[in-house]
């Protein structure tokens, strides 16, 4: 029997538009410091995930920011994006 391969990844804080979100939230915070979204620091974080040897994506903690639809859509889109199981 082959092992199952996990990659466990918390607190991602995506939101869908970081420009538009209130100032006090963390994923803004975020990007003035390093002058990346948390989102697109997600993407750069996947982005060798295939060549991993993944078979599952477990993500907990706050996967978003605000609780808006349009970012958890973003961070699904993100996360499926690397044809891994989430």
């Amino acid at each position: 029997m082959r092992a199952t391969t996990v990659l466990h990844i918390s607190d991602s804080h995506v939101v869908a538009d970081p420009a538009v979100a209130p100032p006090a939230n963390l994923a803004h915070g975020v990007e003035l410091l390093r002058g990346e979204s948390t989102a697109s620091t997600l993407e750069r974080m996947l982005g060798g995930v295939d060549g991993w040897g993944v078979d599952l994506i477990v993500h907990t903690g706050d996967v978003v920011d605000d609780g808006a639809p349009e970012s958890y859509a973003r961070a699904a889109a993100i996360l499926t994006a690397t044809g891994v199981a989430i």
